[in-house]
């Protein structure tokens, strides 16, 4: 629980960023074609391009380490991934594509696209296109990933089977000479168009608002009435909405503060996989109050040993310990 207090200050620092799994995914890609392109200097004698990458090279890993784990960044993410209880959190699971058909014909329709076109990928590209669709056939967030990557990889090679795909020569696209000779009206007449969109979604469209199931606005207001702002025992889906809330939580998607035992301990507790378990962790943490999904299983035990339900909805509910 100290974590969790100690990591809400430091965690709004700059330098918690890289410590992100995509820092380190994106230092291994610029890895893979900075060390290609500086063998093909190598390779060249162009010895001027090959010092400037060099220094390059050098500053960037100088840069990477400066993390709160220094230079273990890359390792601290490799570590964290093969954390078992990640099994257990949603994002991390394996895509279900029956459930999800749209990426899985994504996924299918960009190698179809390569055999159609008979595009050849090499060296770097076709590493990292292995890369990231690894990631995304391991992991539901590795999907947004591949979504970003694969057409960066992809557009380049295509564009010589489709040449309307890559850079226009200005000269002879007719497009670019109509747009440069009149980019002026062409900028005003889309600062009219968004000005005027903006407007009418402002005073025509409903409220847009988080969905309750990770934002139980509702429910924090009651259990904020009743008195209760920290010690609280959360499901795992509500933590980010609590820090959002500045209330200190329980567990939250921060994985890394936590280490696979702690959560082993916590998922089990609140799936009932040992109830002795969950009493050890209430008693451990003084849990005064509990912000959990009405089926969380946790919570009929809660239940059962005598809280009191102070709110509930169809998306969470409120429990509290008798005094």
């Amino acid at each position: 629980r100290c974590l969790s207090d100690w990591s809400s200050d430091v965690c709004s620092s700059d330098l918690w960023a890289n410590v992100h799994g995509s820092f380190t995914f994106g230092l291994a890609v610029f890895y893979l074609f900075l060390c290609n392109a500086i063998w093909d200097l190598y390779n060249k004698k162009d010895l001027q391009r090959l010092r400037r990458l060099l220094v390059l090279l050098v500053g960037v890993t100088v840069a990477a380490v400066v993390t709160p784990y220094g230079p273990f960044s890359a390792l601290k993410t490799v570590q964290l991934m093969s954390d078992p209880a990640l099994a257990t959190i949603n994002e991390w699971r394996a895509p279900d594509f029956q459930k999800d058909p749209f990426h899985l014909a994504s996924i299918v329709g960009l190698f179809a696209l390569l055999a159609y076109f008979g595009i050849q990928m090499r060296g770097p590209r076709l590493l990292t296109l292995l890369l990231v669709t690894v990631l995304a056939l391991e992991h539901k967030r590795g999907l947004g990933l591949f979504a970003l990557v694969a057409p960066l990889l992809l557009v380049r090679p295509l564009s010589v089977c489709l040449p309307w795909v890559g850079i226009q020569d200005h000269a002879l696209d007719p497009v670019l000479r109509f747009g440069n000779k009149r980019s002026g009206i062409i900028a005003l007449a889309c600062t009219v168009v968004v000005a005027i969109t903006g407007v009418t979604m402002w005073t025509t469209a409903p409220n847009i608002q988080p969905s309750t199931e990770i934002a139980p606005e509702a429910a924090i207001t009651a259990a904020r009435l009743a008195g209760f702002k920290d010690n609280v025992l959360n499901s795992y889906g509500f933590g980010g909405y609590l820090i959002f809330k500045g209330i200190p939580t329980f567990v939250d998607s921060r994985v890394e503060l936590y280490g696979n035992q702690f959560l082993r301990h916590y998922f089990d507790a609140m799936a009932l996989n040992n109830s002795d378990e969950a009493s050890v962790i209430l008693k451990q943490y003084d849990v005064h109050w509990a912000l959990l999904k009405p089926s969380e299983p946790i919570a009929f035990m809660l239940k059962a040993d005598g809280w009191v339900q102070l709110y509930g909805d169809h998306s969470a509910i409120v429990l509290a310990k008798r005094p």
